[in-house]
C-alpha cells in the first residue's frame, strides 16, 4: 500500500512524504527487562497505545487528515484502537481500520476526491 502511495501521490500533485507511518507496533530488541526500559522511554517521549499505523497529512474541506489502522484480512481494531479512532473523528479527522491494502487504497482515493 505504501509503495502504491509513493507512485500515486505525485500524480495528484502531492508529496509522498505526506503519508507517515506511526511505528507503535515495532518490535523492540533485547530481553524482557531491556524491552520494558525501551517501552518506558518511548512512552515518556510521547508514544500512545492505540494510535493508527498511518497518517495522511492532507487536510480536506471537512476533515483535517486521514488515520489508517492496518490489519490482516479479517482482523479488527482492538477496543483501545477503536476508542482512539473515535476520539480522532471527534476532533475533525477521518479514521478507519483497513483489513487489506485494497481497502486502504480505496479509502485514500475517496478521501482525496
Amino acid at each position: 500500500m505504501v509503495d502504491w502511495w509513493r507512485r500515486y501521490a505525485p500524480t495528484q500533485g502531492l508529496d509522498p512524504r505526506l503519508l507517515m507511518a506511526i511505528p507503535n507496533g515495532a518490535h523492540l530488541a533485547g530481553d524482557g527487562r531491556q524491552r520494558a526500559m525501551q517501552m518506558a522511554k518511548l512512552k515518556r517521549m510521547g508514544l500512545v497505545n492505540g494510535v493508527p499505523d498511518l497518517f495522511l497529512a492532507v487536510p480536506r474541506i471537512d476533515r483535517d487528515g486521514l488515520w489508517l489502522e492496518m490489519k490482516r484480512r479479517g482482523a479488527f481494531a482492538t477496543p483501545q484502537q477503536a476508542e482512539l479512532q473515535q476520539l480522532l473523528r471527534n476532533y475533525g479527522y477521518d479514521a478507519a481500520t483497513c483489513d487489506s491494502a485494497a481497502v486502504a487504497i480505496n479509502l485514500i482515493v475517496a478521501y482525496l476526491a
